[in-house]
């Protein structure tokens, strides 16, 4: 009974889903044709788009204000890939660069390691 019920709300949820993407989609691809009613939830909508908008700027300049300042130059590399995509030889190119121009270096390795751990 609870399967069908996941099922159900699972296909509920997909109906309501595409019924609400293609309204939006048929009003702002071709907003000339659209009557006056098919406005109402868009302009019904408007304020608290201004309001997630608001929060979410603000949001940000919060964190922009307690961001730190490093005084050296910062290139980040990396990606959703975990391997087999160039960062190691990309780094060792740019650390060779980087010696031949100042005859110096400092590096800070930043190392982000994701751990699963599995509960017997």
């Amino acid at each position: 009974m609870i399967l069908q019920a996941k099922l159900f709300l699972n296909l509920l949820q997909k109906i309501l889903f595409n019924k609400i993407f293609f309204y939006f989609e048929r009003i702002l691809s071709n907003p000339i044709n659209n009557n006056i009613i098919d406005w109402i939830i868009p302009i019904i909508l408007l304020p608290f788009s201004t309001i997630y908008c608001f929060i979410i700027i603000s949001i940000a300049f919060i964190k922009n204000l307690n961001a730190k300042i490093y005084h050296e130059n910062i290139i980040g590399i990396g990606n959703l890939v975990l391997g087999g995509s160039g960062k190691t030889p990309l780094i060792i190119t740019l650390a060779e660069i980087e010696l031949k121009k100042i005859n110096r270096l400092v590096f800070y390795f930043v190392v982000m390691v994701a751990t699963h751990q599995e509960q017997n």
